[in-house]
Formats: C-alpha cells, sequence, structure tokens
C-alpha cells in the first residue's frame, strides 16, 4: 500500500456519497486501523478539521497526515508526498482543491481569522529538523483563499519553532489583525537557562505582524529577564528597532526591579552549578554599573523621542551619584558628554557623535562589562552605543 495516495480516492468517494463529518472520522479511523497493518516502518496519524477555508458558506474539509508516532522522517531524497488535504465541495462532489506535498510530517496547528478580512487561515507546520538529543523543530506557514487557489502568508522561510509551546495568536498592537507568536529554545516554563560555557540565555517568542499582504518577522520577545544586565540588553535591542516604548520598560526595570538578580560571571556560573565555580568569584560592582548603563541609555532615548526633562533627570542623578572612580562613572561621564553636545544646538547626531567619540578612547571602561556574560546575543558597541539621528529637516 502506498502512502498515502492509496485513500485519497476513496475518501473523495465517501464524502460525496455521505458528506457528514462524524461518519467521516469514523472512516479515516478504519483507514487509519488498516494502514497500521500495513507493513509501514512508522504509524500513521490524522487531524480533521471542518471549515470554512473560502468563505462560499461552506465547509471545507482540512486534513493532515503524519507518520511521526515511531520518530521517524523521511530523508530529502525520498519522494515528497501529499500531507494535507483541503478538500471542497464543487458541483455537487468532493474534490481536492489544495495538497501539500513533502517529505516530512505535517500538524495542523489552527484555524482563524488572523488578519481580519472574514475569511479564516489555516496554521499548519512541517518538521525540518529531527534529532535523537534534541527533539525536532517545525516550519510554521500560514495559508489564505484568495478566491482562486491557496497562497501562502508567511514573508520568508524563517519561522521554525523549537517546540516548546503551541504557537500563539494575540493582537498586541490593537489594530484587530493577530500577530503570531512562535516560541523559540526549550528551558521549561521558566524561560530562561544556563549554559555554562555560554552564559544565561533566555526562551523567546518571534513576532510575525500582518504587514498588508504577508505576515513578517518584526522582532523577538525574551521571556522576562532573570538579571539585570539581561533587561538592559533587552532595552538595547528595542531601542535598535525604534519601537522605544518597549525599550523604556526595559531599561527602567534594569533600573528599578529589585527582584532582578546580579548576573557578573559568579553569579550566574554559580547559579548554573557550572564546574569551577570556586575559581570565580561574584562581582560586587556589577549591579550598580548595570544600573548607570540603563540610565544613560534613557538619556539617549528620552532626549531622541523628545522627553528632555525626564533625560535631564537621569542625567542629574547619574552626575550625582556616580562620582569619578566609582563603579558606574564612566556611563555617567558618557550622559553628560551626550547632554552638553546636545544642549548646544538640539542636534541628537551631534550628541551621538560625541558619545561614540568618548567610548572608543575608553572602550575597556564602557565595554569590558559585558564582556563577562558569554552572551551570544548584540552586546554594546561603537556602532549602537548611541544610534540615534536627528529628524531630517
Amino acid at each position: 500500500m502506498d502512502f498515502p495516495l492509496d485513500y485519497e480516492r476513496p475518501i473523495l468517494d465517501y464524502l460525496t456519497a455521505n458528506g457528514e463529518i462524524q461518519k467521516f472520522k469514523t472512516q479515516l479511523e478504519t483507514i487509519d486501523m488498516e494502514l497500521h497493518k500495513s507493513d509501514m516502518p512508522f504509524d500513521v496519524n490524522m487531524e480533521v478539521i471542518e471549515q470554512d477555508v473560502t468563505g462560499d458558506g461552506m465547509n471545507e474539509f482540512l486534513i493532515g497526515i503524519n507518520g511521526h508516532g515511531n520518530y521517524y522522517i523521511l530523508e530529502e531524497s525520498d519522494p515528497e508526498r501529499p500531507v494535507l488535504f483541503i478538500i471542497g465541495c464543487r458541483g455537487g462532489q468532493y474534490i481536492v482543491i489544495h495538497r501539500i506535498r513533502t517529505y516530512s510530517d505535517v500538524y495542523l496547528d489552527d484555524v482563524l481569522d488572523l488578519n481580519a478580512d472574514g475569511i479564516h487561515e489555516i496554521v499548519y507546520s512541517v518538521i525540518v529538523n529531527f534529532s535523537v538529543d534534541y527533539g525536532y523543530s517545525r516550519k510554521l506557514e500560514v495559508l489564505e483563499w484568495n478566491g482562486v487557489g491557496f497562497r501562502e502568508l508567511m514573508l520568508s522561510p524563517y519561522g521554525y519553532s523549537s517546540l516548546i509551546g503551541a504557537a500563539a495568536f494575540r493582537d498586541l498592537d490593537g489594530n484587530g489583525t493577530l500577530e503570531i507568536l512562535i516560541p523559540q529554545y526549550s528551558w521549561g516554563d521558566k524561560g530562561d537557562g544556563i549554559y555554562c560555557d555560554n552564559g544565561p540565555s533566555l526562551n523567546y517568542d518571534e513576532i510575525w505582524m500582518w504587514v498588508g499582504e504577508y505576515f513578517q518577522y518584526m522582532w523577538r520577545e525574551n521571556a522576562p529577564p532573570v538579571y539585570r544586565f539581561q533587561a538592559a540588553l533587552d532595552g538595547d535591542y528595542f531601542s535598535s528597532l525604534g519601537l522605544f516604548d518597549r525599550a523604556e520598560i526595559k531599561y527602567l526595570r534594569a533600573v528599578f526591579d529589585e527582584s532582578l538578580k546580579p548576573g557578573s560571571r559568579g553569579d550566574w556560573m554559580r547559579d548554573g552549578s557550572c564546574p569551577s565555580i570556586h575559581e570565580v568569584l561574584a562581582d560586587l560592582t556589577e549591579p550598580p554599573r548595570i544600573r548607570a548603563y540603563a540610565r544613560f541609555r534613557l538619556v539617549e532615548l528620552y532626549v531622541n523621542i523628545g522627553r528632555v526633562m525626564e533625560a535631564e533627570s537621569h542625567r542629574t542623578y547619574l552626575r550625582t551619584n556616580y562620582p569619578l572612580g566609582s563603579p558606574g562613572y564612566i556611563y555617567a561621564y558618557l550622559a553628560n558628554a551626550f547632554w552638553w553636545e546636545y544642549v548646544k544646538n538640539e542636534d541628537v547626531t551631534a550628541a551621538c557623535t560625541v558619545v561614540r567619540q568618548e567610548a572608543e578612547k575608553f572602550q575597556t571602561d564602557v565595554f569590558g562589562l559585558f564582556d563577562n556574560y558569554g552572551y551570544s546575543d548584540s552586546i554594546p558597541s561603537l556602532d549602537n552605543i548611541c544610534p540615534f539621528t536627528s529628524p531630517a529637516e
């Protein structure tokens, strides 16, 4: 028995003769049992969803087929096979109006109206990677009926989920369309963990947003920070994307959130029970230095978005509480350099230029702190220590 072409015609014939979903599911169970009796090297599982996905007022049948029960996955050299059928009624007969062919397995994740156009989209995922040690990853895709056929709505083939949970759908910006949140990594419920050779890390969701014709990857949303430096680096990340409201929240957490832990090398290595921890001492100066760094970045951010009085408040705090020789003084110095250049002509570009010049003179003091985290994400550098420019005139 070939898989799964043998039962496409019987399914269509049965639906045309009966057309009842409950009887149809019973029939599928019978087919499934017959496949299990065959000499196939893996189990076959089928998912069925009944939903109008073409907007014609009649329900289609969505059938997803996979053989992942024994952790078996076909090689790319194997022939592709249809693993997702969309069956609709046309002229009194059921026909396959769309097939997804792949050498792997498919999962029907959800059917819902993501882009608020009145037609339900089909969210499905296909296994793209399998490892005995690390499990498997899936590529997520979205199909939408355009009046003639189905088209894929993910703008690039970038959407991979490590299956720490199903994709989620939320209206993050309040505009009526749903964003897609694709989970990454697998640290468990808390979303954080430590690689002893690469420092602390966080789970995150990829945020895909409807941009008019497609869903486009926009940013990542980390799990809540555990260490103070993680909040500060999240602020840098959102600031670099121009998501200033999110950047502000993260920087303020780095300054004020007392639940965040110190994250010097000695701190996180102890938390991770890493080897040779007795050789590495915690750095008691790390928390005030991170707080000073976050306040410095808030000075830049607030000036850039026109909230100058708030910028001055943080600059004043740094000048008063981080005197020469104190841990974090370098960030008070940079904030002051930025501020006094800005007030000359209210030129953010010029102020950032001065910051980069001063940071280049004192690179070890400015950037050395961030060498202690073993962090794989981007850290401050001369290129991004002050990323803002004045509006074009």
